[in-house]
């Protein structure tokens, strides 16, 4: 699915979310015009195999003399393999738990009704089941001790940022707009797009909790109203 357009599928799904995210037209033709003259992750990608083995929650990997228990995180991705040895006492968080940062949590146009952030808030507990002082092997950054004070960190990090959109969102907001309550960076032209899905993620988990409604206007926007 993520190189569909690459082999000759529609791509207007695109186009439609950017304009319900609040883009302007002229940054929707920039990414249009971005997207034609560069292959992007094709390029770093290989070809999804046609046959594979599931790993699934609760499994057994082993590799070499080690076995390597399977817990599986959400919200990053749909399904993030994550692995923890008892006898060495170390996890392998892959973009699931990192140091310092947040994974992107994000609501994209492959999926415009995901409710990411649930489904990642929903498989961080698990890890408090693990020991404090294993050691924590992350896709990003330097291995880290502390997994219990990590995983309260993210999921206060969250919530903050929910409590702050309710907060914003009392008034109808499109999803561009509640960028500076979630981002005081300023955003360049690259990560502007990741901020958004994130940002949608974080509205779309209000929505589906009941807490706002979620209409277009008449431009074709989302807008997000607290209830």
């Amino acid at each position: 699915a993520i190189a569909a357009g690459a082999r000759g599928a529609s791509d207007w799904q695109d186009e439609q979310y950017l304009v319900r995210c609040g883009i302007s037209t002229d940054e929707i033709a920039t990414a249009k015009k971005n997207k034609k003259d560069s292959t992007g992750v094709g390029r770093v990608i290989t070809p999804i195999p046609l046959q594979y083995t599931r790993l699934k929650e609760g499994d057994t990997l082993a590799i070499g003399n080690n076995n390597w228990q399977v817990y599986i995180g959400r919200g990053h991705s749909p399904e993030h393999v994550c692995l923890y040895n008892a006898n060495t006492n170390i996890l392998i968080s892959g973009d699931h738990i990192l140091p310092g940062i947040s994974p992107n949590i994000g609501v994209y146009n492959t999926e415009p009704d995901a409710n990411s952030l649930q489904q990642y808030l929903e498989t961080l507990p698990q890890f408090m089941r693990l020991p404090e002082n294993c050691l924590v092997l992350p896709s990003h950054k330097q291995p880290f001790y502390g997994l219990h004070t990590r995983v309260n960190e993210l999921i206060n990090h969250h919530h903050e940022h929910l409590n702050n959109l309710r907060n914003f969102c009392k008034q109808g907001k499109t999803i561009e707009q509640c960028l500076p309550v979630l981002f005081k960076r300023k955003l360049n032209s690259r990560n502007i797009f990741f901020a958004i899905a994130e940002s949608f993620a974080h509205l779309n988990y209000l929505y589906f909790a009941g807490e706002c409604s979620r209409e277009l206007n008449a431009k074709g926007q989302f807008i997000f109203t607290l209830k």
